[in-house]
């Protein structure tokens, strides 16, 4: 992974990336203040920052209906939408969606495959709207939307910069930055072993410049295949070199996939409700059909099958690799919402949507 050169092309293509969202930066920018402004959001704040496109809009539904099951809030939650079409439907659940021509064209259809097209321009939403945030002074916790939450992990971020005795012994600061724990140890993910999919920066400069780091490294996304691959390399130069306090989250408390695939037992006492975690992330996935059949598996898929008419799953007996159609049919979601619920406020707009739509399974943590 490390030893590939960025090529021509992909300088190219992050022209076309970068150069449209510098042409129109004012308006993002604009956009994006007049959002928070709505929304009472200010310097100091906190903001959840998820990104998806509209193949993937039934995954941040289910992580919008874990939230509603288990009584979190979503209104500091800002969803980068990857078209206009599915800027109602986030909005529906309270959270704020942003959509910009800007942002560069991206696929409706979902990730079929681990470093697929569609994967890969899904990384140049996750590097920018990082970016947009924190210049503002606002703290971020990015996630993918491949999780669940079972409990709000910003009050475990609070908490911990709080305890005096969680400063750095070097330098005296408190916590910079919380990355969850891959659960790889191979040396893609050294030193830090964090996946790209799930942490929380504290606003300054040092942060504000990892993310830009990582927008301008497209050429490198692009010819390696993978956000986690510039990530881990920003993070060395970037935040470890300029002292940055930094800390690996408990797979007890934030687990990731490898607790599904490698530690039965913890699973087992996760629906035996004798462990708490923040929440779940589904990563260690080929793409986006496990993704599914994996959350159906450990009883965290929250959506009634009316508002998740997802892409049939084939098993091919030759290679045993499952394969979706590509972009799911959300047509009762749609006509739901066209129905009347845009003339609803934003809480009785997702008190009838949740409704409608969530539902937690027999067992469900």
């Amino acid at each position: 992974f490390f030893r590939k050169v960025p090529k021509e092309n992909g300088r190219l293509r992050t022209k076309d990336k970068l150069g449209t969202f510098i042409k129109f930066f004012g308006e993002i920018e604009e956009q994006f203040d007049n959002k928070i402004k709505k929304h009472s959001i200010r310097r100091g704040d906190d903001l959840v920052v998820m990104v998806v496109n509209e193949g993937e809009i039934d995954l941040f539904l289910n992580f919008a209906c874990s939230c509603k099951l288990h009584d979190i809030s979503l209104n500091n939650i800002m969803v980068f939408a990857g078209s206009s079409e599915i800027v109602a439907l986030i909005e529906a659940t309270g959270a704020m969606g942003l959509y910009h021509e800007g942002y560069a064209a991206v696929s409706k259809k979902a990730s079929v495959d681990y470093l697929d097209r569609v994967f890969v321009d899904m990384m140049w939403y996750k590097a920018f709207s990082i970016y947009l945030v924190l210049r503002r002074g606002i703290n971020v916790l990015f996630q993918d939307v491949d999780l669940v939450w079972f409990r709000n992990p910003m009050q475990y971020f609070h908490d911990y910069r709080a305890a005096v005795h969680n400063r750095s012994v070097e330098t005296g600061s408190f916590v910079d930055a919380f990355f969850s724990d891959d659960g790889q140890r191979s040396m893609r993910y050294t030193p830090f072993y964090a996946n790209s999919g799930f942490y929380y920066l504290v606003a300054n400069e040092k942060s504000t410049y990892f993310a830009w780091s990582i927008m301008a490294a497209m050429d490198a996304i692009q010819v390696l295949g993978s956000h986690q691959n510039v990530f881990t390399t920003k993070l060395v130069e970037g935040l470890a070199l300029s002292q940055a306090t930094t800390k690996i989250l408990s797979l007890d408390e934030f687990p990731t996939g490898i607790m599904y695939h490698h530690n039965r037992d913890y699973m087992k006492r996760m629906r035996q409700k004798k462990v708490d975690p923040y929440g779940f992330h589904m990563c260690w996935t080929q793409g986006k059909p496990q993704k599914l059949v994996y959350l159906r598996k450990a009883l965290m898929w929250y959506l009634k099958e009316e508002c998740s008419p997802l892409e049939s799953l084939l098993v091919d007996t030759r290679d045993r690799h499952m394969w979706g159609r590509g972009t799911p049919e959300h047509g009762v979601i749609y006509a739901y919402i066209d129905a009347g619920l845009k003339t609803m406020n934003s809480e009785d707009r997702w008190e009838a949507l949740s409704s409608r739509c969530c539902m937690a399974m027999q067992g469900a943590p």
